[in-house]
């Protein structure tokens, strides 16, 4: 290889893009501001990304232990709505146990890994941002807890509630994962079942508040945008600026959330960030050979996330102003409730 890469961020993108590349030799060096293991605002549910990509990846064999989730079960403030079982299997495991094995990995590949160092993006040939979201001064909110002693009605459950909705999702150690996103912080926003009570989900905050809440746990994100994440042109707006657009500088490379931020009742933002990685594995090993210049690097990444990501993230925000408004969260679940309700094809919409 004649050229490095680096990676500026270590969440799921930047560690399995690093674990991608030095497989296949190439001298990483990957930037992370916080220290591993570390809990993140997530669903903590990957459901959609194929096997091919986890191996092409080679983080497949890192998620063993993750928990087998198929049912489902929807919920309309206190009252259950339907239960629908996935069309394929998806796995549930913690951020704070999945980054840590995966730096390990990238470590033992010989990948060098910086913790604790804030490393700005220069604008530079090979460098690679996967630093999370864009900030905003929007008002959605996300919160996440884990859960012991916790019975669920099904693997996942999602509760649509006041300008919200609420996630619970089975992961490893017998925990449940609660993931939100609420629209306006909530007025006591570490106190769950208070945030439940307050969002007309009663039945579910006693549910929470006769359990055990992991306090250490509690993860929060304010000013959260959807659809591509691009500095000064239209970020979080769908259909504003396109996948891997240049800044003033030069072309720049964006994986994971820092490309694209999807609606988290999709369950899908965890395995796009692993497709996005897989989709810059490529011309990332062609630049590092010379093949190609960094400028087209930028361009085949970009044609192919714009490819892979626009049709799902469009439908995302459209459901995403149904889910969260009262009238369209009562027309939903007042549909759902058919069988013939086509949960299937919307779950299609909403992957690869």
């Amino acid at each position: 290889m004649r050229k490095s890469v680096e990676i500026l961020g270590g969440g799921l993108a930047g560690l399995s893009l690093g674990i991608g590349l030095r497989r296949l030799g190439v001298e990483v060096t990957l930037w992370e501001a916080g220290n591993y293991p570390r809990h993140r605002v997530c669903g903590e549910f990957i459901s959609g990304v194929s096997d091919a990509t986890l191996k092409a990846l080679g983080v497949d064999h890192l998620l063993d232990g993750a928990v087998a989730c198929r049912s489902t079960a929807w919920f309309h403030r206190d009252a259950e709505v339907t239960r629908r079982d996935l069309p394929e299997v998806a796995r549930g495991i913690s951020r704070h146990f999945l980054d840590a094995r995966m730096a390990e990995e990238f470590r033992h590949l010989g990948g060098t890994l910086r913790e604790g160092v804030r490393r700005h993006a220069s604008e530079n040939e090979g460098e690679v941002l996967a630093t999370g979201r864009q900030r905003t001064a929007g008002e959605w909110v996300g919160m996440k807890v884990h859960i012991e002693g916790l019975e669920l009605a099904s693997d996942l459950e999602m509760h649509l509630g006041d300008r919200c909705y609420l996630g619970l999702a089975r992961v490893e150690e017998d925990r449940v994962n609660a993931c939100g996103l609420f629209r306006g912080v909530p007025g006591d926003p570490r106190n769950f079942p208070e945030v439940c009570r307050e969002r007309g989900l009663n039945a579910l905050g006693r549910r929470i508040a006769a359990a055990a809440v992991d306090p250490a746990s509690f993860s929060s994100v304010v000013g959260l945008s959807f659809g591509w994440q691009v500095a000064g042109s239209g970020a979080g707006r769908l259909g504003g600026a396109g996948a891997g657009e240049e800044h003033t500088g030069g072309p720049t490379m964006r994986v994971g959330d820092h490309l694209a931020v999807i609606s988290p009742f999709t369950g899908n933002g965890m395995s796009m960030a692993f497709e996005s990685a897989e989709l810059a594995l490529d011309p990332l090993v062609r630049y590092a050979e010379g093949d190609v210049s960094w400028e087209e690097a930028c361009r085949i990444f970009s044609r192919a996330a714009g490819r892979g990501f626009r049709r799902r993230l469009n439908v995302a925000g459209w459901m995403q102003s149904l889910l969260i408004g009262g009238v369209g969260q009562r027309l939903v679940a007042s549909v759902a409730r058919f069988p013939q309700f086509p949960f299937p094809a919307v779950y299609r919409l909403l992957r690869p």
